[in-house]
């Protein structure tokens, strides 16, 4: 008997009771869809599953697996290794597609501090590091301006964004420039 005759053996058993499909799936209990996938040998039953077949159709593991008890093993290891493989490779892809579309910053070159008519203002040069979107940029600002909210000697933070391996000190080579003025606390 090969692996596959486990479907058609199941009909065999299941006509021979005078069970319909319908009949069976409830009592096993599962689809009628997944009995189906069963006798049309499109896919395996877990273990289980063959176990509550031989109960419900009371007939014993070795009269429907007959000597393939070893040959079902095997195949339900492979299938059991193969989904662990697309879970695993799935999960890679996930995480990597995530890793480049989520922009991240690196900051490049001195900060500076100079002096406007606001006041003093601190200069931060950023490089996007994967890729560049207005609104991520403006979250990692805001993000970058909570932690100079206390220094009492500026008034805003400039952080200004430049093309990847490019001079800071050119303004050409600028992509965006953003002010965010410091919250001071009133006394």
């Amino acid at each position: 008997m090969n692996i596959s005759d486990i479907g058609k053996q199941i009909v065999l058993l299941r006509t021979e009771k005078g069970l319909s499909q319908k009949d069976l799936s409830q009592m096993i209990p599962v689809s009628q869809s997944t009995l189906s996938r069963w006798e049309n040998g499109t896919i395996i039953p877990h273990f289980h599953q063959i176990e509550r077949i031989c109960d419900v159709l009371n007939v014993s593991l070795e009269q429907l697996i007959s000597q393939n008890k070893s040959e079902y093993e095997e195949l339900r290891k492979r299938n059991l290794r193969q989904k662990c493989a697309i879970v695993i490779l799935t999960t890679v892809l996930l995480v990597g597609v995530l890793f480049i579309l989520l922009p991240r910053y690196e900051i490049v070159g001195n900060s500076e501090i100079y002096s406007s008519s606001y006041g003093e203002i601190l200069r931060i040069y950023v490089e996007p590091v994967f890729f560049f979107t207005e609104n991520s940029a403006d979250v990692y600002c805001r993000r970058i301006t909570k932690r100079y909210n206390e220094r009492s000697d500026l008034t805003a933070v400039e952080i200004v964004f430049v093309k990847k391996h490019s001079s800071i000190e050119t303004e050409d080579d600028w992509i965006i420039s953003n002010t965010y003025f410091l919250k001071k606390m009133s006394d």
